[in-house]
């Protein structure tokens, strides 16, 4: 309660301050009155002094009711002096001051408008030393010189300009960037269609890319949805790759295959930048994409020779690239022996069954810190993981660089050839035709009759 009664007084307080002197004609004031309604009056600048009454040392004005009402207010030796309002009738903002001052015989009084670039300005004269008169109000809207001047570029083909002065605009409309930029757009395109026809190829990228630029399009943006605006960007397309502008092109061409799939020749000329590039396998896979359009459309006559051509060439080369990392990694495989005593789908059960054959054999238990998973069957823990930039869960079989003799339990799906989805005990594992693998079976069966070797092709190349 006491918080709402000192905020009503507040507000009370304030109303008198604004509205006070409406009924007196003359009022003096001190210097700490005059600081309740300092906030509602202006210092007119450059006002003469020759002007002045004799006893006053400053001039300001106080707008009140919005624009409504004016007065004067002398500055004393010992105080203020406010004189009667006058009718006046303009928009005044007291949130964006702009000020006061004197200019060829009149008052400017200036406020920019809320939410907007535009300007009221009140203008008065001073008759005598001290009766205010209001004279009119003058409005200025910059946005609509800024929308003039671009206009003019955008008839004499200056999109570079029309597009810089769009972008001074104030206080811009939601959808003021989507319209301007398809006006930009259209009126870009008109031009190059022009220098592209002169074959000023670079000259007509630059001029779309004036447009294109003036805004980022989102991939989802209403212009992939509008006919004319996607004849214009597939133009633009044509017109970046026969500029070689390759990497602006692959740039344009891929956010416009994002979003329109049905148009073919922005696959086209993106097959051209990404060739061009050296990019070769998305070079493929563009010309691909626009040959399938092509032949889907019963164009299929349309398709250059060339991009046919490329095709089959870089087809070729694609088969050869397999090969040859098929032919690698054959070449990092290694046939691995691994002398096995059980199997079973019983993770817990060969775990707890690997602890006594070590001690049976000799050997040393080696689980190699792997843990049951469901997914992978096994893996090593998200720890090991970690530090070893693996993603959890991830199981390296033995046979990499670990042979000897100790006991593992291994998971099947990891070999190839073996029987999957099985948990086995292993206890030797050595190169095929390694003499200590058969040395190592032969003690074995001693103890476990129905161990026997299994072969595998491990892979013995880099892991990431």
């Amino acid at each position: 309660m006491k918080k709402l009664l000192i905020i009503t007084t507040a507000i009370i307080t304030l109303f008198f301050f604004q509205n006070r002197a409406y009924t007196q004609q003359v009022e003096y004031i001190s210097g700490a009155e005059f600081e309740d309604i300092e906030y509602f009056t202006e210092i007119i600048i450059d006002y003469p002094k020759s002007k002045l009454p004799q006893d006053a040392k400053e001039i300001y004005i106080r707008i009140a009711d919005e624009g409504q009402k004016a007065q004067l207010i002398l500055k004393l030796n010992d105080g203020y002096k406010i004189l009667p309002f006058e009718k006046s009738d303009f928009s005044y903002n007291y949130a964006k001051k702009a000020g006061a001052e004197y200019r060829n015989g009149f008052v400017y009084v200036t406020s920019i408008m809320a939410y907007s670039s535009n300007s009221s300005t009140g203008v008065f004269k001073i008759a005598g030393k001290d009766k205010l008169i209001f004279i009119k109000e003058e409005y200025d809207t910059p946005n609509d010189d800024i929308e003039t001047s671009a206009e003019d570029a955008l008839a004499k083909g200056d999109i570079k300009t029309a597009a810089e002065l769009y972008l001074e605009t104030t206080y811009p409309p939601l959808d003021f960037y989507e319209v301007t930029q398809k006006k930009l757009l259209k009126r870009a395109h008109e031009v190059a269609l022009k220098q592209f026809k002169a074959k000023e190829y670079t000259k007509a990228a630059e001029t779309m890319g004036y447009a294109y630029d003036f805004y980022d399009i989102d991939v989802e943006a209403d212009m992939y949805f509008d006919k004319k605006m996607i004849s214009i960007l597939a133009d633009y397309t044509y017109f970046l790759e026969k500029a070689k502008m390759y990497h602006k092109c692959i740039k344009v061409a891929e956010a416009f295959t994002f979003t329109v799939i049905d148009v073919a020749g922005p696959y086209m000329h993106l097959g051209d930048s990404y060739y061009h590039t050296n990019e070769k396998q998305k070079a493929l896979e563009a010309y691909k994409e626009y040959s399938a359009l092509r032949i889907k459309q019963g164009a299929e006559k349309r398709i250059p020779s060339y991009v046919k051509t490329r095709i089959a060439e870089l087809d070729t080369k694609a088969k050869i690239t397999t090969e040859i990392q098929d032919e690698q990694e054959i070449s990092q495989t290694q046939k691995k022996g691994f002398v096995i005593v059980s199997a079973g789908k019983n993770y817990e059960a060969i775990k707890k069954q690997a602890k006594s054959v070590a001690e049976k054999l000799g050997y040393k238990l080696n689980l190699r810190d792997l843990e049951y998973n469901k997914t992978e069957g096994l893996t090593f823990s998200k720890e090991i993981c970690e530090n070893e930039n693996m993603e959890f869960p991830a199981y390296i079989s033995r046979g990499r660089w670990d042979d000897g003799e100790y006991v593992s339990v291994e998971y099947t799906n990891a070999y190839d050839g073996f029987t999957p989805d099985y948990y086995i005990l292993v206890v030797s594992s050595h190169d095929k035709g390694n003499s200590v693998l058969k040395a190592a079976l032969t003690h074995v069966k001693k103890q476990y009759k129905t161990a026997y070797i299994k072969y595998a092709d491990v892979y013995m190349g880099g892991m990431h």
